[in-house]
């Protein structure tokens, strides 16, 4: 049989990709990471790598160690990852990823070390065998990193926004779990776009999941700059204030500075709560001058400490005794953030109940009370956002006797709502909340603060302002352009 020149053209063109496509799939079946195991755990902890690919692991302990699928003891979760006998001083163990997926995992002889190697397959691949495959909700709190990674790496930033606003918007799961952690992802990558022709990244999908997009972005700016360089990241935080003001982008880009200061604080300091508070906050002096700002750099390394100590992260854990004696050390400018965000986290920790929760709140100091409480009355909300019941937080609100204190629950009902609403719609269910309070001047610093939250990331600027002028107040209804 013969072949037209065309035609002929035409399979030589289809061999030649054929044969380009099986060298990068053999280049990247035979890419090979390490994963070093120390005194301190893993690193890195976490790693995304492709379908074929090869994870090393090396021991640097001193002792045996013993790198498995979870969970422990029986690592069940992917059997075959797992060396079935421990690894002596100085060796090594290599494993081939054949599964795409979120695969956790943890030293068997020391199973408080834990780490995630998260494999990319085709679109969507990770995450559906992760989905079906795992109860826990701190594995399937990374199933759509995957994803994420998957459309980041071949596509690039606008698309991976794109698929992070899809998976918000479809995923109800995806918001309550893993938004937060996915939005470190793609800061992360927008930073190094950033380094490159120095562009503000200006779209809505940065103000999503408690701005865990500035806390990637950043981590990754410090840690490019390397050591006591901060004019960049200090430049960077300013260019997104309005009016000279710390508004809430700039404020979570500083909130970010004290996240990465935490999460960058060196290994010989693993362990020392003390000492890894005290060297994060010198960092948010260093990378902040105002107060305001060092006050806000100062949330994020709280809340850092906070998540290392519930994921006993660093070699931390919460005081069993004391859990918020951390606090009380601090200068008066760090207190009321360590006391809403460690307060917080120790809540969880312990699983108070609501009541429990708010007199433990109503012993911290005077001056940390309205804080704490509005951090924890957002964190309420988010939680609930799905079936959230208005009036049972109205209630909640109302049933407060100092005005201080019903002032920072309403606002922590906005606030919750800013970071877990619907994107760009969330004033429909801030005025929905409002409109239970009888009018009054509370009803109107309701609104007003709800405004002042939503306005410049509406999706709709003409139905945010049609929404907005159906309230009664003429003054608050003058903000609403």
């Amino acid at each position: 049989m013969f072949f037209s020149g065309k035609r002929w053209a035409v399979y030589v063109l289809l061999a030649v990709c054929a044969i380009l496509i099986t060298l990068i799939v053999t280049e990247r079946s035979s890419r090979v990471v390490t994963v070093s195991e120390g005194e301190n755990g893993f690193a890195p902890q976490k790693l995304s790598i492709h379908k074929g690919d090869t994870v090393r692991f090396v021991n640097d302990t001193g002792g045996y160690i013993w790198p498995a699928s979870d969970f422990h003891p029986t690592h069940r979760t992917y059997p075959e990852f797992d060396p079935k006998e421990p690894i002596a001083p100085g060796g090594t163990w290599t494993f081939e990823f054949k599964k795409a997926g979120v695969w956790a995992y943890h030293d068997h002889l020391s199973s408080n070390f834990h780490g995630t190697v998260i494999v990319v397959g085709t679109p969507g691949e990770a995450s559906r065998e992760c989905l079906s495959r795992t109860a826990s909700s701190s594995t399937r709190a990374l199933c759509w990193e995957g994803d994420i990674t998957d459309t980041l790496e071949p596509k690039g930033l606008s698309a991976a926004f794109e698929t992070f606003a899809s998976l918000y918007a479809r995923e109800p799961l995806f918001r309550g779990l893993n938004c937060h952690d996915a939005t470190h992802i793609i800061g992360k990558a927008a930073y190094r776009a950033y380094a490159d022709d120095h562009t503000i990244i200006d779209r809505r999908e940065t103000s999503y999941c408690g701005y865990g997009f500035y806390h990637g972005f950043i981590e990754t700016m410090l840690l490019n700059e390397g050591p006591g360089q901060y004019g960049k990241v200090r430049a960077y935080c300013d260019a997104l204030k309005s009016g000279g003001q710390l508004n809430n982008v700039s404020g979570a880009c500083y909130h970010g500075i004290g996240h990465a200061a935490f999460d960058s604080v060196p290994g010989r300091l693993w362990g020392d709560a003390t000492a890894m508070v005290e060297n994060a906050l010198d960092t948010c002096e260093k990378a902040a001058l105002g107060k305001p700002e060092r006050a806000q750099c100062g949330t994020g390394v709280f809340n850092a400490f906070a998540v290392a100590a519930s994921a006993h992260s660093y070699k931390l854990a919460f005081e069993k005794t004391d859990p918020l004696g951390i606090c009380r050390v601090q200068r008066s400018l760090y207190q009321p953030g360590c006391y809403g965000e460690v307060g917080i986290g120790a809540i969880r920790e312990q699983k108070l109940d609501r009541a429990t929760s708010l007199q433990l709140i109503a012993s911290f100091p005077d001056a940390a009370v309205e804080k704490a409480l509005l951090g924890y009355v957002a964190d309420e909300v988010k939680r609930s956002i799905g079936t959230i019941d208005l009036r049972a937080f109205y209630r909640l609100c109302t049933s407060f006797s100092s005005t201080k204190e019903r002032s920072a629950c309403m606002n922590g009902i906005i606030a919750g709502m800013r970071e877990a609403g619907e994107p760009g719609k969330e004033y429909l269910l801030m005025f929905r909340y409002c409109a239970f309070y009888p009018k009054s001047a509370t009803r109107d610093d309701c609104y007003s603060f709800a405004i002042s939250q939503t306005r410049t990331i509406a999706a709709d600027t003409s139905d945010f302002e049609n929404a907005c002028m159906t309230i009664e107040d003429a003054d608050v209804r003058g903000m609403c352009k």
